[in-house]
């Protein structure tokens, strides 16, 4: 199981959180990777089988120039995050480090060069299910 969520001033920065299981991980890396290599484009996080997002949270990976766009307001948060091929391989590479079957916890952050005006934390076996509910 995979979720995502958008906690504002956690750990000190507005963050996009997606925590799960082994399993979870695995499919946001082919997710991550399948843009990376050109077959798809671009994809809603929530298009991935057995994510959970939260409500007024809409997540989108596309192939494009490094950038991450985040838009909100009292009803949504949208943020897009458009990647070159170069750094969604990269991000798969670090999703499948800890996806791996031997690292029970940890976490890795996705950055963009040049900074971001929010924080990407991708998270195995820290966080219950129910986090921030």
């Amino acid at each position: 199981m995979l979720r995502a969520g958008f906690f504002e001033s956690f750990k000190g920065a507005d963050t996009l959180l997606i925590w799960g299981d082994e399993q979870g991980l695995v499919l946001l890396q082919q997710f991550m990777a399948q843009r990376a290599n050109g077959t798809s484009m671009s994809g809603e996080f929530g298009e991935i089988e057995g994510v959970q997002v939260r409500p007024r949270l809409k997540v989108t990976f596309e192939l494009g120039s490094d950038e991450l766009r985040i838009d909100r307001n009292d009803a949504t948060v949208v943020i897009v995050a458009s990647c070159s091929a170069d750094l969604l391989s990269a991000f798969a590479a670090k999703i499948a480090r800890l996806a791996g079957p031997k690292r029970r916890t940890g976490h890795q952050y996705l950055e963009w060069p040049g900074g971001a005006s929010i924080v990407i934390m991708v998270s195995k076996g820290e966080y219950p299910d129910d986090f921030g509910a």
